[in-house]
């Protein structure tokens, strides 16, 4: 009986971990998990706003090589808001001119995500000779 006894205390001595060693590896592991969740989460949204920048400085670089295409071919270059589509979403554009010498005059492409609302989300800014545009300002 007596050998009995000491193999059942032998054996709950070494049996798992206790619950206070079990929470504070939950605590530990739940704290990690949510700090990895926020860093993805940030990465996820950096991915999203520079893919919208990314796509907003194709839009308005195309937009701004429209005018200068226009411009070499004589034509009458589109300088109001125009709405574009490009990769899979809805742009609109608008061009401004300011004279910025007697000869050069300052061109800003604005792009903005579906409707002109609230701050660009992509802002071009270029020079052109102001005798290029002739009529057109």
């Amino acid at each position: 009986m007596k050998s009995v006894s000491n193999n059942l205390s032998h054996r709950t001595s070494q049996n798992g971990f206790s619950l206070l060693e079990v929470l504070i590896a939950v605590v530990i592991l739940s704290t990690v998990s949510v700090m990895a969740m926020r860093a993805m989460s940030t990465a996820l949204d950096q991915t999203v706003y520079l893919d919208q920048k990314l796509m907003a400085s194709w839009v308005a670089e195309n937009r701004l090589n429209e005018l200068l295409l226009a411009l070499h071919l004589d034509e009458t270059p589109k300088l109001s808001q125009l709405a574009v589509e490009q990769g899979g979403r809805n742009w609109v554009t608008t061009m401004t001119l300011g004279k910025q010498t007697q000869s050069i005059t300052q061109v800003e492409v604005s792009v903005f995500v579906d409707k002109k609302e609230g701050d660009p989300v992509y802002r071009l800014q270029s020079f052109v000779p102001t005798y290029l545009l002739g009529a057109s300002k």
